[in-house]
């Protein structure tokens, strides 16, 4: 009795040890790695090679071969404070198949602007009579 199998049905890219969320302070270098993605294939040839693609945002990408995200601009909180990132992992056969997963990237705030007084220049006109140690103006400064 003989018995060939063949493998007909095809795998779609599984995603395995990925990061779902990741935090960086908003001063983190451009291109620096900020996080990894890895997905396995069961297909073997073409159909096995993996190769990564990143939606969602200019700010970040992807090395198709290793799965390694990178920031590509400089980030800032107060412009953005996160992003929704789209990770896609697709095979090579004909037709590609593929499976996708979400990255959420949270960045935390640096102080990284000085206060601010509403005007440049305040005037006061102060009478003789004032006694020492008084209250004479209460300013404000707003901080980003």
């Amino acid at each position: 009795m003989e018995s060939n199998m063949h493998r007909d049905e095809r795998e779609a890219p599984t995603f395995i040890a990925s990061q779902k969320k990741i935090f960086l302070e908003e001063n983190v270098a451009v291109g620096d790695e900020v996080g990894r993605v890895y997905a396995i294939d069961e297909d073997s040839g073409d159909n096995g090679i993996i190769r990564y693609s990143l939606n969602g945002s200019l700010d970040f990408s992807i090395d198709p071969e290793s799965g390694i995200i990178r920031t590509t601009t400089s980030l800032d909180r107060e412009r953005t404070a996160q992003y929704v990132l789209q990770v896609t992992a697709a095979d090579q056969g004909n037709p590609p198949l593929s499976s996708s997963t979400e990255i959420m990237v949270v960045v935390k705030d640096v102080n990284d602007n000085a206060p601010e007084f509403p005007k440049e220049e305040y005037n006061l006109t102060l009478s003789e009579e004032t006694p020492r140690g008084s209250q004479i103006i209460v300013l404000k400064a707003e901080d980003k």
